[in-house]
């Protein structure tokens, strides 16, 4: 249902996290940095990871302190790094 309120957004705080992380590890990295590759990276570590919805933009803005808090979880790091060796070792280009 939607209220036409611009307010109220679904979101998943996973994937700003996911997103951002991945750019950062794979700039380190000598695997293809294109546009194809980090969404499939990005892709394979978000199907391994839970989800953080959040509903409006206060929560987004809860959820960003969520985020801080797991941007160096273990389990995201070892999700993007898996991730990264599928992709670098079969791209899909």
């Amino acid at each position: 249902m939607s209220t036409g309120d611009s307010f109220f957004v679904l979101l998943n705080a996973a994937d700003q996290v996911v997103m951002a992380k991945v750019s950062e590890m794979m700039a380190e990295t000598d695997m293809c940095k294109c546009e194809k590759c980090y969404l499939d990276v990005c892709m394979y570590a978000l199907n391994q990871l839970p989800n953080k919805y959040v509903t409006s933009r206060k929560g987004e803005v809860i959820s960003n302190v969520y985020t801080t808090a797991i941007d160096n979880n273990v389990a995201y790091v070892v999700a993007i790094t898996t991730a990264m060796e599928m992709v670098k070792d079969n791209p899909q280009h």
